[in-house]
Order: C-alpha cells, then sequence, then structure tokens
C-alpha cells in the first residue's frame, strides 16, 4: 500500500519549517567568544604594563625626587649585578676574540685582530652582558621586592595614606638600573679583554 502524495509532502514542509520561539545562533559566536577569552588576559598584562611605563615616565619629573631610595637601590643593584657580568663576559669575549682572529687572518688582516676585538668587546659585548644580567638579576630582585610588599598590602597602606606608590617606590628603582646599566656597559669587558691579550702575548 503506498502512502499518499499529500501526506508526504505535509511531513516534508513541517520538518523543513522551524518551531515557533526556536532561537537559531549564528556558527561563529562560540569561535568568536572563545578567541576573545583566550586573548583576553594577555592583551590585559599588556595594557597594565603600558599603563605601569605611562605613569612611571610622568611621575619621573614629579618632585620631591626620593634621592635615599635611588642610591640605595643602586648600591644594590651595583652589588648583585656587577660579579655576574663580569663573569658572563668572559666566555663572551673569548669567543668573540678567537672567531675574530681566524676570520680577520683568512683576510690577512690578523694585525688588527686586537684593535677590532677590542672595539667589538667594549662596543657589543658590555652591553649585551649587561642587559642580561641587569634583567636577571637585579630586575628579579626588584619584582620580588615589590611583589612582596604588595603581599604584606603595603602599597594598599601607601595609597590609602595619599602616597603614590609608583613615585616613591618604582620609580627610584628604574632610574637605579638605568644608571647602574649605563656605568657597567663598558665596564665588563675590561678585565676579560685584558686577560685574553695578556695571554697571547706570552
Amino acid at each position: 500500500m503506498t502512502p499518499h502524495l499529500g501526506s508526504v509532502n505535509n511531513v516534508r514542509d513541517k520538518l523543513q519549517t522551524p518551531v515557533m520561539g526556536t532561537v537559531v545562533k549564528p556558527p561563529d559566536v562560540g569561535s568568536v567568544n572563545n578567541v576573545r577569552d583566550k586573548l583576553q588576559t594577555p592583551l590585559a598584562l599588556v595594557g597594565g604594563f603600558f599603563r605601569m611605563c605611562v605613569l612611571t615616565g610622568k611621575a619621573v619629573f614629579r618632585r620631591p625626587f626620593q634621592w635615599r631610595e635611588c642610591i640605595l637601590q643602586s648600591w644594590f643593584i651595583m652589588r648583585v649585578a656587577l660579579f655576574p657580568t663580569i663573569m658572563v663576559s668572559i666566555p663572551f669575549t673569548v669567543l668573540l676574540v678567537f672567531t675574530l682572529n681566524v676570520l680577520l687572518a683568512q683576510f690577512g688582516a690578523a694585525d688588527i685582530s686586537g684593535a677590532g676585538a677590542a672595539l667589538g668587546a667594549v662596543t657589543q659585548l658590555g652591553p649585551l652582558t649587561t642587559v642580561l644580567v641587569i634583567a636577571g638579576a637585579a630586575s628579579t630582585a626588584i619584582c620580588a621586592d615589590l611583589g612582596a610588599r604588595t603581599i604584606r598590602e603595603e602599597i594598599n597602606a601607601m595609597e590609602v595614606l595619599g602616597i603614590d606608590p609608583i613615585h616613591r617606590l618604582v620609580v627610584p628603582r628604574v632610574l637605579a638600573a638605568i644608571f647602574v646599566a649605563m656605568g657597567e656597559r663598558r665596564l665588563p669587558a675590561a678585565p676579560p679583554t685584558t686577560v685574553v691579550f695578556a695571554a697571547a702575548d706570552q
């Protein structure tokens, strides 16, 4: 017995028409929300970093400047970073000197290798090793100090007392790191270069 053609068409029409009251979601809404949720935390951290940089730049020119804190932090950064900077710069300088000697010997210009090695060590390796050690040792200690102050709620207490924590704590540490890095960037290359050239003269 064959079904009636009208009943088949009726069932097909009912299946194709949506039921009243149902909400059809666009297919891309879930993926857009997923991407937004995954990017929200990293973008918030980057935005907070730039906001702190702007506030620090504005607070540098405010008075009174915390000279005592800046001097103490400069001494602390120098004490933490000087010896590791010199120790890190020794293998870098040795590698640079021998690589430059091999390269200049191929061109027949081995007589200027001393000047080239000294120039390269002072202008290239000094800033590189200083940045690595300042960022690795001193900045880690600064972040740990500020994080401990936040956990102990000292930052909140300063804000309640009307003291700007960025002006009082962050600006002296940033300027101290800048001063020490500028002072150390030519210093670490001197002892390894002297050792290498003294060994070459023997």
